[in-house]
């Protein structure tokens, strides 16, 4: 098994926040749809996921490097989409750089998820999730019970 990675995707300028509710419950969706993606197969997950206004953080693992190229490329496809749903626009959403770093160490790993969490409290309409016993429908829920 390869190293956790810490992968943060960049928005770009002039979307709305990714932190509404109706963009937010369609990429959970989308990272759902990765975890259970058949192309990308049993060796890619999304561990933890944190969406803030104009860009969004993932702890991602994967078996080797081509799962973890595939299933990242996947993610981003499958979440741009999901915030053209929400929208109903069209056109790029992503920037051209993303910022990948690899969790090679425990320490590295626990701080990365200590961050993740961080962002949350920091900012109270941040919306974060583990994905360990979560599904797409159940953070859905919660958002609406929210409400």
């Amino acid at each position: 098994m390869a190293h956790p990675v810490h992968l943060t995707l960049r928005g770009l300028a002039g979307l709305p926040p990714f932190r509404e509710r109706a963009i937010f419950v369609e990429m959970c969706a989308a990272i759902v749809g990765v975890n259970r993606s058949r192309r990308v197969g049993s060796g890619f997950r999304v561990v933890e996921f944190s969406v803030q206004n104009d860009h969004v953080h993932l702890i991602i693992e994967a078996h080797d490097k081509e799962t973890l190229i595939r299933g990242a490329r996947g993610l981003a496809i499958r979440t741009a989409f999901a915030v053209h749903c929400a929208l109903a626009s069209r056109g790029p959403v992503w920037g051209d750089r993303y910022d990948a770093r690899a969790l090679r160490t425990q320490r590295l790993r626990a701080r990365a998820r200590q961050r993740q969490r961080q962002r949350t409290r920091a900012r109270p309409h941040s919306y974060a999730g583990s994905l360990a016993f979560a599904s797409a429908s159940a953070l859905a829920l919660a958002l609406v019970s929210e409400a």
